[in-house]
């Protein structure tokens, strides 16, 4: 009956502190509870399901779960395969249920004492330099059309790691990917990782999300409760919208090739032109002719190219514009407001204790309840709920972190953008340079016109011209134009891989059923102590 209690309390506690707000409609939260040995191996799960904003009546469900109970009502149902029919009472409906379906979000762990690989046991009690490193497996894959290939993407999870160590026997503690933060005599310590984004995006800055190391120096070694809570979200699709801008420079950029391309091959032919001039007086006319005429296909090309850089200039600035519009409001709000609902729910709980939170505090403290195994319940009650309640502070921490976060991104994006302005303007100007340039080579060819004699002398000048206008044009277009289109490429790849695993994470709906609204993978790695001194 208590272990049952247990449950149904933490399930109510999480549902308040993970479920979304919503409009009017039947709202789903599915969480998964796994309790892990201490290598990471699941060896019990418990699915919890919370119906929410529901009306009385008959109420369609979804589940693959077998043995289903519920736990918070007198409410029944009729099942038929996965799909369920409540008789609701208009009240939210608690239900859970057993399934061996494997979990998308594998963890490994591993403990190194003074850089040896230890079990827990062997670990116990000794003194040394402690590095705990979680190595998480997404095997959650998916076949998704990306640029016209087949690719292979995850479903997109963020994985939090969250633990607490005391200050008396623990020091100089670290952790990537993550906080350390002290509140005197203890230490709250999260991490975030994001398994299976590298190998969707393939962007080597994304390597190090499929892991987390916890490091730091002990005089006795013991090992705290571990939470591990992982979420199938990554972005909301309004920060992707900036994005769509690309589009627009990555067409102009290839029109910017392909006018390129062209007038390297057009100063090609003038060089050859230029060579056949110089063979003889009797080629003279026609020489002549054919080089006014590629210079004016030049001159249209030259024009084309300038153009063309008008053009991306303008969409740039267009995309500035929007950068400049662009709102982060509703996705700061979206954060801040889980935050608040974070304190709401802190503040709950600590209302519900009867006590005030440095009194609380005290009394964790006092009576050692990060080490307490006993039976009693009413300490068992405070110490979960304090423990949860330093886990969203916790948590709030890690939000502002977020927040930061995206306002620096904002940054970077309008940075870039700029960069890319200064390069198009300085491009401009030379296209401008070399439209003039050719205007003059084709007045010079018309002043050769007019004399056979100094035609010689002339066209053999004209061809070291074109030689070096042929250099020129190469190095250009090899290391400018060609470098600009591959980097257009290289963003717009990662853009819509990114989409992909967006429209991946919205289409996510459920663990063990088609319709939860939000489903949240909540592991614990049970402490261990010492019950005897070595």
């Amino acid at each position: 009956m208590k272990k049952s209690q247990k449950l149904l309390n933490l399930t109510l506690i999480t549902g308040l502190a993970l479920s979304p707000l919503s409009v009017k409609a039947l709202q789903k939260t599915e969480n998964i509870y796994s309790n892990l040995h201490s290598d990471g191996s699941s060896y019990q799960t418990v699915v919890s399901s919370h119906l929410s904003w529901i009306d009385e009546g008959d109420v369609e469900d979804d589940s693959e779960l077998k043995d289903i109970l519920n736990i918070n009502g007198e409410e029944k149902f009729s099942q038929n395969g996965t799909k369920l029919s409540w008789k609701s009472l208009g009240k939210d409906i608690f239900y859970q249920g057993k399934t061996e379906k494997p979990q998308p979000i594998k963890t490994e762990i591993k403990y190194f004492l003074n850089d040896e690989e230890k079990s827990i046991e062997e670990m116990l009690g000794k003194e040394g330099k402690v590095r705990i490193e979680f190595t998480f497996h997404n095997d959650l894959k998916n076949i998704v059309r990306v640029n016209g290939i087949n690719t292979e993407i995850h479903t997109p999870f963020v994985t939090t790691v969250g633990t607490m160590l005391d200050s008396t026997n623990n020091k100089k503690i670290q952790i990537t990917n993550g906080k350390v933060i002290s509140t005197g005599n203890r230490n709250m310590i999260v991490g975030l990782a994001s398994p299976g984004l590298y190998e969707s995006i393939g962007l080597k800055e994304l390597q190090n999300l499929n892991n987390i190391t916890l490091s730091y120096e002990t005089t006795n070694f013991s090992l705290n409760s571990i939470y591990i809570v992982s979420t199938p979200k990554l972005l909301e699709e309004t920060d992707l919208s900036i994005f769509n801008k690309m589009d627009s420079l990555y067409d102009n950029v290839q029109e910017l090739q392909k006018n390129m391309d062209k007038l390297e091959q057009g100063i090609i032919e003038l060089e050859k032109g230029t060579t056949s001039l110089t063979t003889g007086t009797n080629e003279l006319v026609n020489g002549i002719k054919n080089a006014t005429n590629a210079l004016e296909e030049l001159k249209n090309g030259a024009i084309s190219l300038d153009n063309g850089l008008k053009q991306i200039l303008f969409s740039l600035e267009n995309a500035e514009q929007e950068i400049a519009k662009m709102n982060l409001t509703e996705s700061l709000t979206k954060l801040s407001t889980l935050k608040n609902q974070n304190t709401v729910t802190i503040n709950s709980l600590i209302s519900k204790t009867g006590y005030t939170i440095e009194e609380l505090n005290n009394f964790y403290i006092q009576n050692d309840l990060a080490n307490y195994k006993g039976t009693d319940e009413t300490l068992q009650n405070i110490k979960s709920t304090y423990e949860l309640i330093v886990l969203l502070q916790t948590n709030n921490e890690a939000i502002n972190t977020t927040i930061t976060n995206l306002k620096k991104i904002n940054n970077q994006l309008n940075s870039l953008i700029i960069n890319l302005k200064d390069a198009i303007t300085t491009t401009s100007k030379g296209a401008t340079t070399l439209s003039n340039g050719l205007n003059e080579l084709k007045n010079g060819l018309n002043k050769i016109h007019n004399g056979a004699i100094s035609l010689n002398n002339g066209a053999t000048e004209l061809n070291k011209g074109a030689n070096s206008l042929k250099d020129g044009a190469s190095e250009f277009n090899k290391q400018g134009i060609n470098k600009l289109n591959m980097y257009v490429k290289t963003v717009k790849n990662y853009t819509n891989k990114l989409e992909a695993m967006l429209a991946l994470s919205e289409n996510y709906k459920g663990f063990t059923s088609q319709n939860s609204n939000s489903t949240n993978f909540i592991s614990t790695v049970k402490s261990t102590k010492i019950t005897y001194q070595r």
